[in-house]
């Protein structure tokens, strides 16, 4: 027991030196990132100037009523690839709202009625609708040794968090989940995806290029994933997210949003509806600002990235 002991202290020493190294290494390359030069429209240069914390490659796009697109970057450019993370899931929505139209599923359908491995079991009852609005009590992930270990490896070495997370062990583990009250869901997001992979009989990213990206000229749909950067500067394992694509796996870039927001406003976009104007949006969140501008939109997290996307359609601006 004494020499395992010291095996294991011996492991902790190494470990944490290597986590006080590669942070402090982090913060110094977050300093120099901050003398990068930014370039496209002077105020919205000015704006990410300001910011509190100038991130190491930070695009920036905002469409105006006119039809004029303004944009700035920072140490990359408008076809720079960025894991979007939760912006997938609008995507996603996009994509249910299409499949609706096409008479391929029903929102009223439940997860168990495309996902047999599902029926009986609690999250087999949960409705499309239920799992696109967040309503399900599904829980945020479903649980099990494989996300605790990839979370613990995510947590030390930057490791990605998904890896363990294939679409067979995610529906076994679903299974046993318990509802409980209404809430942000990854699981459920993932689990929208895996029904659409099966009453298509397309994965999810060959049915994102046929039914999006490429109606919609985007152009950009498969870039080279990079890795990111976490908050205290450490470099972050790029996140391949397997059965939680549909969630937040997408890789996108400033071009390709920004035609994306375009075709969304002039509503030319397939799966359009999922915005929730006239039938309930799909992921995608609704609001009202203070000043009672009505907008829409979603963000996104992952290892080293984040994402947002608002539109305000009275006003045709993104």
């Amino acid at each position: 027991m004494t020499v395992l002991w010291q095996v294991v202290q011996g492991g902790l020493i190494v470990t944490g030196a290597w986590v006080l190294l590669s942070m402090a290494v982090g913060r110094v390359r977050l300093r120099l990132a901050r003398g990068q030069v930014a370039l496209g429209d002077p105020a919205i240069v000015d704006a990410v100037g300001r910011m509190s914390r100038t991130p190491e490659r930070c695009a920036v796009a905002v469409v105006d009523g006119e039809g004029a697109v303004r944009t700035a970057c920072l140490g990359c450019g408008p076809h720079t690839g960025f894991e979007v993370g939760s912006v997938s899931k609008a995507l996603t929505g996009l994509l249910v709202a299409d499949a609706v139209e096409r008479g391929e599923l029903r929102l009223s359908d439940t997860l168990g009625e495309h996902l047999p491995e599902l029926a009986g079991s609690p999250a087999g009852s949960v409705t499309l609708l239920e799992a696109c609005q967040h309503t399900s009590g599904l829980p945020r992930l479903a649980s099990g040794p494989s996300m605790l270990l990839g979370g613990l490896g995510f947590a030390v070495l930057g490791l990605n968090p998904y890896a363990l997370a294939s679409p067979r062990r995610v529906l076994r583990q679903a299974r046993r989940a318990r509802l409980g009250k209404p809430g942000y869901s990854n699981l459920g997001g993932g689990l929208v995806g895996l029904c659409l992979e099966r009453c298509t009989d397309r994965a999810y990213g060959d049915l994102l290029d046929e039914r999006l990206l490429v109606p919609v000229g985007m152009q950009d749909g498969a870039v080279q994933r990079d890795r990111g950067r976490r908050g205290d500067g450490r470099w972050a394992a790029r996140w391949d997210l397997r059965a939680y694509e549909a969630a937040g796996g997408v890789v996108s870039t400033l071009a390709d949003l920004t035609r994306l927001a375009e075709r969304l406003l002039d509503g030319t976009a397939p799966g359009v509806s999922a915005l929730g104007d006239t039938d309930p949006a799909l992921f995608w969140v609704r609001d009202v600002t203070p000043s009672g501008r009505r907008i829409v939109l979603h963000n996104g997290q992952t290892g080293g990235y984040s994402a947002l996307v608002v539109l305000v359609p009275d006003e045709q601006r993104a």
